[in-house]
């Protein structure tokens, strides 16, 4: 039995059986502690006073309903084992070479990291995509290193022993917390030549593949705003490259990003429901980039790609719903 949980705290699981003897139960290979107990076989105890169909019939409707799957009831309670709770992974990464020297000279950087909903792994916040704020961050780092993160550099204060220093940004557009992020590295900064709002990062004496690597950047920031017939909707942008991340194709991810930018952080969603949305526009601008880029044989095939993907993900969990409705009818909405 495959179980998919709708809630984040799952510990115990309640199932159905009757006419059963259960020696053992195993949650994903581990011994789990489990209750067997069913009502129906004794309706009425032998000490109940009372000896009358009314009564049995009563009993006998609370026992049948103290074990309706229809409530989350059961006879069979099984405990999840505590190795399972596992939390989400998120929150910051850090990266340190085993060589000789300082932390800059090795080029140690953290960096944050994680899936949707995981920005309180790092620091305070209401992690939800349907509220909106705006920020001022503040991180205080080695004078050695640089910290990367949303919006726009106000200013950068040192200690009064030049040892620290720190860097204030603010965003005044308001933005959902899970698209907050943070980068701390002994980083070079390449200002593009091209568009003077758009900064990249990189760990040092990367810089000359740097250049090569963002060369065509502004040709994606081109595309989408003549197809969208609008601005880029932030002051600034910028793009840090990092050790032990992730191994995309830099031309397709950095465009995949650019066209989320617009839809799912300018434009947010309500709810999870509406999640769809987001991600099926940023998806259509990104592959008409895509198709002009690379062509329309390499469109076709990310498009038999993607659906290959959907197929193998129905035949294993079940049909995709892109607007699903929980109990009493109501939408979800966390």
């Amino acid at each position: 039995m495959t179980i998919f949980p709708t809630v984040v705290n799952l510990n115990r699981i309640k199932l159905n059986s009757k006419q059963c003897r259960i020696y053992r139960v195993r949650v994903n290979e581990l011994e789990a502690p489990f209750i067997y107990n069913d009502p129906t076989l004794e309706v009425c105890h032998h000490e109940s006073k009372q000896r009358n169909l009314n009564y049995f019939s009563s009993a006998y409707t609370a026992a049948v309903s103290a074990v309706d799957p229809d409530a989350g009831h059961g006879e069979l309670v099984i405990k999840v084992p505590s190795e399972l709770w596992k939390q989400g992974d998120g929150g910051l990464h850090f990266v340190v070479p085993d060589v000789e020297g300082s932390m800059a000279e090795r080029g140690a950087h953290v960096f944050s990291f994680g899936y949707q909903n995981s920005t309180r792994f790092w620091f305070p916040c209401v992690d939800s995509y349907s509220e909106l704020c705006t920020w001022k961050l503040e991180f205080t780092v080695d004078a050695s290193m640089v910290a990367v993160s949303c919006g726009d550099l106000v200013e950068t204060i040192y200690t009064n022993d030049m040892r620290k220093k720190t860097y204030h940004y603010i965003l005044p557009i308001p933005t959902a917390a899970p698209n907050i992020s943070l980068a701390v590295g002994p980083f070079e900064i390449l200002v593009d030549p091209y568009m003077h709002e758009v900064t990249h990062f990189c760990l040092p004496q990367l810089l000359p593949l740097l250049k090569h690597s963002m060369s065509y950047l502004h040709e994606i920031f081109e595309f989408y705003e003549e197809i969208l017939t609008c601005r880029y909707p932030y002051a600034c942008f910028k793009t840090v490259f990092v050790d032990e991340a992730y191994t995309p194709q830099t031309r397709r991810c950095l465009a995949q990003a650019l066209a989320q930018q617009f839809f799912g952080c300018f434009i947010s969603r309500m709810s999870w429901a509406d999640e769809w949305v987001l991600k099926g526009i940023s998806g259509y601008i990104y592959g008409l980039y895509l198709k002009k880029t690379f062509g329309v044989n390499e469109y076709r095939h990310w498009i038999k790609e993607e659906l290959d993907k959907i197929v193998e993900y129905e035949l294993k969990m079940g049909g995709v719903l892109l607007h699903p409705t929980f109990s009493g009818g109501k939408e979800k909405d966390k």
